[in-house]
């Protein structure tokens, strides 16, 4: 019986001895775990994806990352554990470099149950890289000389593009030859990575222009990582007495550099015709220029939206409110415009004439109104115009005569609220129901030939002066 106890309470210490040995302390560090423990990682600036391999515990281990250079976030830690339980596993995923251009730090802390805590050093090199002190500098018409100051972690060349955006993703690029200096030219920065360049400007006597600063390796054809940087030049002095036609491609500047920055030489500008591609970007800048500038005609007539599969007839737009207000006695939209929205020409009171392209669906709700001026509203005998808006001829003004084909199914009730003309031409062989009428006194109503009886007894266009068929 005394033997039994002795027997029973020796493995109870045995029992007791095993566990405390679990909790207390853990098997060792495999030897690939230990080397980097030892002499840390080192990655490329394309990042990295790493498993670290730490003997299994039931407690797990506590991780994290300090930052030794003031940036943050650009390791991830996930821990897993084997299918087995021999191992924790730890991953870590180091992002690509950033626009560092120096050697970024961090330290991994894995800290075990038993409080024994490692510290793996991680070190990341950096891209190739060359960042100018400014993203964009602007030169005068004049020219004359520019130095910019850069940093970087290598050496490099330097040359100059004229960078063509165009629609899409496609982009071309031309060799400028108004940018002189250190082009071309290698480039050691100093000890502090530092390097100053100085380029000569070229007299510009034409429309704006910009180009692009591109860094290449030293002895070999590889970019290097930068920021987009660029030299604008202002175009030449305008003269108010000029007409400016100027083509709008899709491989050109952006048009605040063709125009320039500089307001007292925009208003200069009075007559503008564009031709070529436009995108709803240029309408907006066109639309802009029409209402803050002196601009007294802007004719985009022989424009039309870029025909690309990218566009729909959404695209195709003047905007609402986009002309609102403009002092411009002439402006034309353009040829394959679809959609002209709501008050989209209304309150320009200067406007005398104005024709709808052939292509126009749609009108939207006061469309011309409060156009004081407006003589003439043209719509094409062909047009393909189906809806019309709220009042959207209610331009205060008389208009000579005004034009609706039978295309047009979808008029609103108060389409023609407003309208006031002398004559008034419509294409519908069935009088379209109206809840407000238009101005009929001293308007004459030229309908489909065996209609006039039907006009003559729908309200509101029985009010009209005449009702006689087109001839």
């Amino acid at each position: 019986m005394k033997h039994s106890y002795y027997i029973f309470t020796s493995l109870i210490l045995v029992f007791l001895f095993l566990s405390c040995s679990e909790n207390k302390g853990e098997p060792s560090l495999d030897a690939i775990t230990q080397q980097i423990i030892d002499n840390g990682m080192s990655v490329s600036e394309n990042g990295c994806d790493t498993a670290i391999a730490f003997p299994y515990t039931s407690n797990g281990y506590q991780t994290r990352i300090e930052y030794q250079d003031g940036s943050s976030k650009w390791c991830t830690l996930k821990d897993s554990i084997t299918p087995d339980k021999k191992s924790s596993i730890i991953n870590l995923k180091v992002f690509p470099s950033d626009t560092n251009l120096f050697e970024r730090k961090a330290i991994l802390v894995v800290e075990a149950t038993n409080g024994n805590v490692y510290n793996i050093k991680i070190s990341q090199k950096p891209y190739r890289s060359a960042y100018p002190e400014k993203i964009s500098y602007t030169m005068s018409a004049s020219g004359g000389d520019l130095t910019v100051k850069v940093k970087a972690n290598c050496s490099f060349n330097t040359a100059f593009v004229w960078r063509i955006d165009g629609y899409g993703n496609s982009a071309h690029i031309r060799h400028v030859d108004w940018i002189h200096g250190d082009v071309g030219k290698d480039i050691e920065p100093s000890a502090n990575g530092e390097a100053t360049l100085h380029f000569r400007v070229d007299l510009n006597t034409g429309w704006g222009r910009n180009a692009t600063l591109l860094f290449r390796h030293v002895g070999s054809d590889q970019r290097i990582k930068s920021r987009d940087f660029e030299i604008r030049q202002e175009p030449r002095t305008f003269q108010a007495n000029e007409e400016y036609n100027i083509p709008v491609m899709t491989d050109r500047d952006p048009l605040n550099v063709v125009f320039g920055q500089e307001n007292e030489n925009l208003n200069r500008i009075k007559n503008l015709s564009i031709n070529g591609l436009v995108d709803m970007g240029d309408m907006s800048y066109f639309a802009n220029f029409a209402k803050n500038y002196s601009l007294q005609t802007i004719d985009l007539s022989n424009t039309h939206f870029d025909r690309s599969s990218r566009f729909d007839d959404k695209e195709k737009t003047v905007s609402e409110r986009m002309f609102f207000g403009s002092m411009c006695s002439k402006i034309a939209i353009p040829s394959n415009t679809v959609y002209i929205r709501k008050e989209a020409f209304a309150k320009c009171s200067r406007l005398s004439h104005f024709t709808i392209p052939q292509t126009v669906r749609y009108i939207g709700d006061r469309a011309f109104a409060i156009c004081d001026n407006l003589r003439d509203i043209t719509i094409m005998h062909d047009s393909k115009l189906t809806s019309i808006g709220d009042e959207a001829f209610n331009t205060g003004s008389v208009l000579n005569q005004l034009f609706i084909p039978s295309t047009v199914h979808n008029l609103s009730a108060k389409a023609l609220v407003g309208l006031h003309t002398k004559e008034l031409h419509v294409g519908w062989t069935t009088p379209p129901t109206l809840s407000k009428g238009f101005t009929s006194k001293g308007c004459t109503l030229y309908v489909p030939k065996g209609c006039v009886e039907k006009y003559k007894s729908a309200n509101f266009w029985k009010d009209c002066d005449q009702i006689l068929e087109e001839p």
